[in-house]
């Protein structure tokens, strides 16, 4: 009669986590933080889009001189986001 021996155990890997295999949660965090800045410059942006009917209606603009403000503004924004993006680096 052949002499019964234990097998060795096999171990199979656990399946990692999603998010242990993308990153820690640190890394989640700042991406949720990057997001948030995100839609916060973006609605910054539109905000003048969203009152610009009622802005003309009061003061009595003409679309020419909405336009330009609008534009000044955009500008602004442009200028003021490249000058202080090595600050903000």
């Amino acid at each position: 009669m052949p002499e019964l021996t234990e097998s060795p155990t096999v171990r199979t890997p656990r399946p990692a986590r999603f998010l242990g295999r993308i990153g820690g949660g640190y890394s989640w965090l700042a991406m949720l933080w990057l997001w948030l800045i995100y839609a916060m410059n973006t609605n910054t942006r539109n905000w003048i889009q969203l009152v610009q009917p009622a802005v003309v209606e009061e003061f009595h603009l003409s679309s020419t001189t909405m336009g330009v403000l609008s534009g000044a503004l955009t500008m602004g924004l442009g200028v003021a986001g490249v000058a202080l993006s090595p600050w903000l680096a």
